[in-house]
């Protein structure tokens, strides 16, 4: 997390996936043997449609979950929640000026 964090990505989309990939892959064998791989992403605009990065990278050995929030009324919702919901995952929207906890 604190890697990406760390880039300042602030867009919904498909680079944004190969990234958290990317990352996951570097720390293969570095993770203990009960560890849960997730991603979580948050947006305030339009979604790109990531699925053919995540059905080719979110493989059997990888297996994320993945969790999406929207915020706001300008918020694209039918990508994130359909992402969140292929991948085991939960989608919730955040409204303007909505509480975030």
């Amino acid at each position: 997390f604190r890697a990406l964090s760390q880039r300042a990505i602030s867009a919904f989309s498909s680079s944004v996936y190969v990234q958290a990939f990317d990352l996951i892959d570097s720390t293969r064998g570095t993770r203990g043997t009960n560890c849960q791989t997730v991603i979580v992403f948050l947006t305030d605009g339009d979604a790109e449609d990531p699925s053919s990065i995540i059905s080719a990278r979110n493989t059997q050995d990888i297996g994320a979950t993945i969790f999406s929030f929207t915020l706001g009324s300008g918020a694209s919702v039918a990508v994130p929640s359909r992402i969140a919901e292929e991948n085991n995952g939960l989608y919730s929207h955040i409204d303007d000026n909505g509480d975030l906890l």
